[in-house]
């Protein structure tokens, strides 16, 4: 810090000739200006019409929902890998299915 002071006062003394010296006081020296402001004029909002009551209606927490009918599985989507038409043909690409999550373990099928 003492050699950023000192080699500012030496740029002060020799006029600011080196361009090293200009840099540092330049960067590390404010300089604080007073000037008159002037703002410009706010736009006039007097055709706009404020409605009577400024506050928005209650809602509810929770929406009202209808609840969902209750239904019977079923049991066609759940039936599991195809019996037929389960192989390619003509050198086809596709993706295979697993079992659904609901069909019983292979272990439970192995004994009975």
């Amino acid at each position: 810090m003492l050699s950023l002071i000192k080699s500012a006062l030496v740029g002060l003394a020799n006029g600011g000739r080196s361009t090293g010296v200009q840099d540092v006081l330049q960067s590390h020296l404010k300089v604080l200006s007073a000037g008159m402001k002037t703002y410009e004029v706010p736009p006039d909002y007097s055709e706009v019409v404020l409605p009577e009551r400024p506050k928005l209606k209650f809602l509810n927490k929770v929406p009202n929902f209808k609840k969902a009918r209750k239904e019977m599985k079923k049991l066609r989507d759940i039936q599991g890998p195809a019996q037929t038409a389960n192989t390619f043909t003509k050198g086809q690409y596709g993706i295979v299915g697993l079992p659904s999550p609901t069909s019983v373990h292979m272990e439970s099928n192995e004994a009975s």
